[in-house]
């Protein structure tokens, strides 16, 4: 069985995803300090009915999104997910703290399930890339999975696994230590450059490791079809000697 995978589809480019990320920034990491200072000017409101208010925009961009998408996926899940974590935050009541952490509490989850999923024959984050590759096109689905059948596609997908879900245990410790030694402000302040800092890392690193393994596998392939061709060459010189 061959090594090299075929040329998968083109991924996005690493500009195109960050553009793509700047809304999110914007809604969900500097409007919530903006909005949580302005609450916050005002003596009579809680640090909970503040940080419950600041989540506004962040919950009616992702229903926005819904509704445009007019379907539930991958992300209009997550987004749900979310928003009912945060509205259980808020209503309920409890430490505000908490309520700073309720972020990562589908990442930590996600990243849980990267790794136990690494005992099963296919990661979860084979199923993350057949989705955003494939979308809801069988025919680009079934082209993903006959990738699987290439040690170096398994290997960069198992990897892959590995630093996702590494990488969001390390993010939900990080805010644990953030949350409770930072006060509000201080957190909401940094904390979106922290964190969005760190998708935007480890995507980068998806991306360029991703281009190497093309790379890699391209070169098997040439490698592959010199060495077919130079045993064709020879047999048909043994053939022309015989005769």
């Amino acid at each position: 069985m061959s090594s090299a995978p075929p040329s998968p589809t083109q991924p996005p480019a690493f500009r195109t995803i960050v553009r793509g990320l700047l809304p999110s920034i914007l809604i969900a990491g500097i409007f919530p300090f903006i909005i949580y200072q302005l609450l916050k000017s005002d003596a009579s409101v809680s640090d909970i009915e503040a940080l419950a208010l600041s989540a506004v925009p962040a919950i009616i961009y992702g229903i926005v999104s819904i509704v445009r998408q007019r379907q539930l996926d991958l992300i209009a899940g997550f987004t749900l997910v979310g928003i009912a974590v945060t509205m259980i935050a808020a209503f309920v009541g409890g430490d505000p703290r908490l309520f700073l952490i309720r972020e990562s509490f589908l990442t930590v989850a996600l990243g849980i399930a990267s790794l136990v999923s690494l005992l099963f024959k296919r990661p979860l984050w084979f199923y993350i890339f057949r989705y955003f590759v494939s979308g809801n096109d069988p025919e680009r689905a079934v082209a993903f999975d006959a990738n699987w059948q290439y040690a170096l596609f398994r290997s960069y997908i198992r990897i892959v696994t590995i630093v996702w879900g590494v990488t969001y245990l390390g993010e939900f410790i990080l805010r644990v230590i953030l949350v409770y030694n930072l006060s509000i402000p201080q957190f909401l302040a940094i904390s979106p450059f922290i964190f969005y800092g760190i998708t935007i890392g480890v995507i980068a690193f998806t991306i360029a490791y991703g281009n190497r393994t093309r790379r890699r596998g391209e070169e098997l392939r040439r490698q592959r079809q010199a060495a077919a061709q130079a045993q064709v060459s020879t047999t048909e010189a043994e053939t022309t000697e015989t005769k």
